[in-house]
């Protein structure tokens, strides 16, 4: 793929702060795509999160999550309780 073989060319001129339709007029006639396709390719493998932790910063630590004991979520919910079988009445009607 020309493209990844160029990447880190057009990395270095993204951080110079060319736009990416400059960049891809230069490099247009060897990467042979479409500058929509060139813009997904940035936005997939520049601009992205790495999505390991050896590709760059480290990520962010996992918090702990607490089970919620099924009682508790009940007591939690304030509020509107909806009965399927209301309405069918002309006098549960507003």
């Amino acid at each position: 793929m020309a493209f990844l073989a160029r990447i880190e060319d057009i990395r270095k001129m993204i951080d110079a702060g060319y736009t990416l339709l400059v960049i891809y007029q230069k490099y247009e006639k060897h990467l042979k795509i479409s500058y929509s396709q060139f813009a997904r390719y940035v936005t997939r493998y520049i601009r992205s999160k790495p999505r390991y932790e050896n590709e760059g910063e480290k990520s962010a630590p996992a918090t702990e999550t607490k089970a919620i004991d099924p009682g508790e979520k009940e007591k939690r919910k304030p509020g509107f309780t909806h009965d399927p079988s209301s309405g069918s009445n002309r006098d549960d009607l507003i």
